[in-house]
């Protein structure tokens, strides 16, 4: 069951090579339209979500009141809730940072040169050149962006791929029929069952560390671990009794937790005072 993300260049024929690479594989392509479906379970995290599933990087009073951890943990939740789909293509999105470390997962980037994109967005969306120019510029600098804020990386880079396709003189037959045979390589096939149980362990500590955030004033030192059974042990520091009980509540209310193992210490620190180092 393997996992293909694709990130591409507007222009580059990345949606395109896509939709053909579902049909020739039998996968589930998720796009932004699908993606957007599955938000509305995120429920009050349901608009800064819909943000980052845009590829936006949030606006000065947003990350003012939610830290950069906050979207990032929304995210990796969404796409390791996508990826234990198993069998799927994920479009954007920062999947293949997120993903870059579970097994089974083939990386894709699709690039064009600057000419070419800008005739086919010209011929795709029926624009001037001015036009096109400008709504691939916008992309390049909202994708750019929202890399950098999340993952502090150049998009651009190609070590962050397995494959790079120039499309320059490659049909997007081509190009799919290259990425579905990449796909069916050895290596990935046999490192694609070990992902599964991997992606859905990552998926509940996930979803348990963003209830815990929301719940607990010292999100930021508590520690999840999921094992296969689906039992949570949980790690850190807490202000009172009362919040470390909170917290054990809150991880036993998300879907899949069949126990919670709390080790959470709880440390009296007087307002205005550091946490201690190290957590």
């Amino acid at each position: 069951m393997a996992i293909i993300t694709i990130s591409r260049q507007l222009g580059s024929g990345g949606n395109a090579t896509a939709n053909k690479l579902a049909k020739i594989l039998g996968y589930s392509l998720i796009d932004k339209a699908k993606i957007h479906e599955m938000v509305s379970d995120y429920g009050r995290f349901k608009t800064e979500l819909e943000k980052i599933v845009n590829e936006e990087k949030p606006g000065f009073l947003d990350r003012f009141f939610r830290s950069q951890e906050i979207y990032l943990d929304l995210l990796q939740s969404l796409i390791y809730e996508i990826a234990c789909i198993g069998n799927v293509i994920i479009m954007g999105r920062g999947g293949h940072m997120i993903l870059k470390d579970v097994p089974g997962v083939l990386r894709v980037k699709m690039i064009s040169p600057y000419e070419l994109r800008i005739k086919r967005v010209m011929e795709d969306q029926g624009v001037s050149r001015e036009t096109a120019e400008e709504l691939i510029r916008q992309n390049d600098r909202e994708r750019t962006g929202f890399m950098r804020y999340l993952f502090d990386i150049d998009e651009a880079d190609p070590n962050f791929y397995d494959l790079v396709i120039n499309t320059e003189h490659m049909s997007i037959t081509t190009a799919a029929d290259f990425i579905a045979q990449a796909v069916k390589s050895p290596e990935l096939q046999a490192a694609s069952s070990e992902s599964m149980e991997m992606l859905k362990r990552l998926a509940l500590a996930k979803k348990v560390e963003i209830v815990i955030t929301d719940e607990a004033s010292s999100s930021s030192y508590m520690r999840v671990q999921v094992n296969a059974q689906g039992v949570v042990t949980l790690e850190g520091i807490v202000r009172s009794e009362e919040e470390k009980r909170k917290v054990e509540e809150k991880a036993l209310s998300v879907r899949g937790v069949r126990e919670v193992i709390n080790h959470v210490t709880v440390v009296e620190i007087p307002p205005g005072a550091e946490w201690p180092q190290g957590w």
